[in-house]
């Protein structure tokens, strides 16, 4: 996993040891962001790096962890928890009072929507194994039918030739 900072000039690399490392465009080794033990699985870095404002890098892991990093100061600003599986992908959104956003989804399509400023966990959307569950419910259901169906025939042929005697054998 890699991605480029357009503003702040750096490039940030993830990696399976759970670890992220900054370069410059000359392709020094700038410093090394420790997101655990587990392999990192997605990066997002924001471009609004300025003089007083920190840029970000944000990482997502095989645990289902989610990190906010300063790009200047190396250090973790925020740890967000809530997906179970692990982060597939993360993007920048808006939200409905258009303030940007992290939004995360794991690799069973399940979407957290971050607050970026405070690490909270605004809204969960897509349980996509609760409809998984569901579409089998409904599945089953839909055999069961056509099983009572064909039960329903069978019944129906049967006493249809015990009327018209096509099930008498003749010695």
């Amino acid at each position: 996993v890699s991605k480029y900072n357009k503003v702040g000039s750096h490039i940030v690399t993830g990696s399976s040891d759970g670890t992220a490392r900054m370069y410059d465009m000359e392709g020094k080794f700038v410093k090394q962001l420790v997101h655990g033990s587990v392999p990192i699985t997605c990066m997002l870095i924001s471009d609004n790096s300025s003089e007083y404002v920190d840029a970000i890098v944000v990482t997502g892991a095989q645990d289902g962890t989610i990190k906010v990093w300063g790009i200047k100061s190396g250090k973790v600003r925020r740890t967000l928890k809530g997906h179970h599986r692990p982060i597939k992908a993360l993007c920048f959104v808006d939200n409905r009072a258009g303030e940007l956003c992290i939004a995360s989804m794991d690799n069973r399509g399940e979407i957290m929507l971050w607050d970026i400023v405070f690490g909270d966990l605004l809204r969960t959307m897509g349980n996509y194994e609760e409809h998984e569950r569901e579409m089998l419910a409904i599945e089953a259901e839909k055999q069961r039918l056509i099983a009572e169906e064909k039960e329903k025939q069978r019944l129906l042929k049967e006493e249809e030739d015990r009327s018209t005697g096509a099930n008498l054998v003749w010695d």
